[in-house]
């Protein structure tokens, strides 16, 4: 057989091996037998590239997020609804809390967030009061969009140690939840300014956008408030007087989402349940 009618033929041969057809019209028995060997070894092939192909395609079509890579940073936008990590902490839903000065839609709740509409200016006050405490949760604005063009007026607060009567605003000191005084203290109701040690640097560093949820814990030991604002102390007060009574969330014109709601009572905090200790003799 000329080489020319040679590679003709095994083209063709080829092309029937892949259907399943047998070989015909040889008349190099020599030939066919190295053929056979050859046509063995382009199917071994052909049936791996087609295994190898299937393979990657079910890997590109595994659903996105199938696995989390725990190395990966912190996203604050799927932080958990509920947090677990915090066991000796009470959770605060709207059954723990008085509002004053609101309507109907004024505050809600969604699984594990208080929702305050912003209007009409007012308040909601614990049911009851603490004195050392440390307080925690996550809080973040939904601007409308004449809101946006000053959105760091955005205007919450974290109210502690509230006294009656019940007002516009009550004599209370405060945690700031404006957005650009976020994690600040002050004082409400013609108390006398507290002094306090306020890192600014710190705030404008860790503060997340506006729409985003930012963390706040307060901490209240014998009048005395540090407040951490994402993890890291914003300010710090000197103690007053004012040491014990409801702690508050407030309206102040914005819509507002706070979740995770927790205090944990500190051992000697005087409110908190007693001991009971076992008769004696026993």
């Amino acid at each position: 057989m000329a080489i020319g009618d040679k590679a003709e033929w095994q083209k063709e041969s080829v092309w029937r091996s892949l259907r399943g057809e047998t070989p015909e019209n040889s008349p190099d028995p020599l030939f066919l037998s190295g053929f056979d060997v050859m046509t063995q070894s382009i199917l071994s092939w052909a049936i791996c590239l087609l295994l190898l192909a299937s393979s990657c395609h079910r890997t590109a079509q595994k659903p996105a997020g199938a696995e989390t890579d725990a190395s990966q940073p912190f996203n604050n936008s799927t932080t958990p609804d509920i947090v677990t990590a915090d066991p000796d902490f009470d959770r605060l839903g709207i059954e723990d809390f008085q509002a004053f000065q609101s309507d109907d839609g004024t505050w809600s709740e969604e699984g594990n967030m208080l929702i305050c509409s912003g209007v009409p200016k007012g308040y909601l006050f614990s049911k009851q009061s603490y004195r050392n405490f440390t307080f925690r949760g996550e809080y973040q604005f939904v601007l409308t969009e004449e809101q946006k063009n000053q959105s760091e007026k955005a205007n919450t607060g974290f109210m502690i140690a509230i006294q009656p009567p019940q007002q516009i605003w009550p004599v209370s000191l405060e945690v700031q939840g404006r957005y650009d005084l976020m994690g600040s203290i002050n004082t409400n109701g013609g108390l006398p300014r507290v002094k306090i040690t306020d890192a600014a640097d710190v705030r404008e560093r860790v503060r997340l956008p506006i729409d985003q949820w930012n963390t706040i814990e307060i901490v209240m030991q014998d009048g005395k408030i540090t407040s951490r604002l994402n993890g890291e102390v914003v300010c710090t007060s000197e103690a007053t007087a004012l040491q014990k009574g409801p702690i508050g969330l407030q309206s102040e014109g914005y819509v507002v989402r706070f979740r995770n709601v927790r205090i944990r009572r500190d051992p000697d905090d005087e409110t908190a349940p007693k001991e009971k200790t076992a008769p004696s003799g026993t």
